[in-house]
């Protein structure tokens, strides 16, 4: 490609294709390498310390699904009564604001529980899967 000055006000406007290709380009290759460790460490693990490894869960989402599962619960009545008023009862009372708040708080929170505990379970398979194989490797006595 040429620069032509009397096209375009700069950057690549300038430019004109004259169908070579300049030689000092060359392709970018990456430059990301793997390499391996020059020793692997295995370190010796006692079955009851393997099952605490397992058990144990650091992340705080059990403690954020119990919180959802409460505030669901909590907001379960006042929405049950706000729904049951507006649609079952004669003459309806009609749904407010803060009945909309009451609803929209209880799905919500059952919603974001429902994913935590998806989120969880699968954490929690995961960790059993690597006791798993662990418990598999062959034993060095």
């Amino acid at each position: 490609m040429d620069y032509d000055p009397n096209i375009g006000g700069g950057g690549t406007q300038g430019l004109v294709s004259s169908g070579t290709v300049a030689s000092s380009v060359t392709p970018r290759t990456p430059s990301i390498r793997t390499t391996q460790p020059e020793e692997l460490i295995r370190h010796n693990i006692s079955d009851e310390e393997l099952e605490m490894l397992k058990d144990t869960n650091r992340d705080g989402l059990n403690e954020l699904f119990w919180g959802c599962v409460g505030a669901a619960l909590a907001s379960l009545p006042p929405a049950c009564e706000s729904l049951l008023k507006a649609y079952h009862e004669t003459p309806a009372v009609p749904i407010t604001i803060a009945h909309q708040a009451e609803i929209i708080i209880f799905v919500v929170t059952t919603a974001v529980a429902i994913v935590l505990l998806v989120i969880s379970r699968s954490r929690s398979r995961r960790a059993t899967d690597l006791v798993e194989g662990i418990r598999r490797r062959r034993a060095f006595r």
